[in-house]
């Protein structure tokens, strides 16, 4: 949805409360159409993986919370993963620079891998990598 700055954070969030079925559809379209390019660049080039990045949260938490990041979000992105996966793109990534740690189980539903920072007591922070094996998918 092209949450690219502050001045834009909190119009979204209002959409995403107030119409969140029109969320739903920008979201929707905007796979849709990553999807499109996708499979453009698909059939010319081999690629070994794919990286989503997202900064979804501070450095305690998300921003959505996992049903609504679940709903809207990822959903948005399965023409994207479908087309990954018929084009035999093995490693799918899910990277952010945010302590999404409460989102990653249903972020490994979707991709292969996920990894992001997370800050601990014992350390400022530490790196979190987690994977699935493709199997599961």
């Amino acid at each position: 949805m092209g949450v690219e700055s502050w001045q834009r954070f909190l119009p979204v969030m209002h959409l995403l409360v107030d119409q969140p079925n029109l969320v739903r559809k920008m979201m929707r379209m905007q796979g849709e159409f990553a999807a499109t390019l996708a499979k453009i660049v698909l059939q010319e080039v081999e690629v070994d993986a794919a990286i989503f990045s997202e900064p979804i949260g501070g450095n305690d938490q998300p921003l959505l919370s996992p049903a609504m990041y679940e709903d809207i979000v990822l959903s948005s992105y399965a023409p994207v993963f479908e087309v990954l996966r018929r084009h035999g793109v093995e490693n799918i990534i899910f990277q952010t620079y945010a302590n999404a740690r409460i989102l990653i189980p249903l972020i490994l539903k979707w991709v292969s891998i996920a990894c992001g920072p997370v800050k601990s007591k014992s350390r400022p922070w530490i790196i979190y990598t987690y994977e699935r094996s493709m199997d599961a998918i």
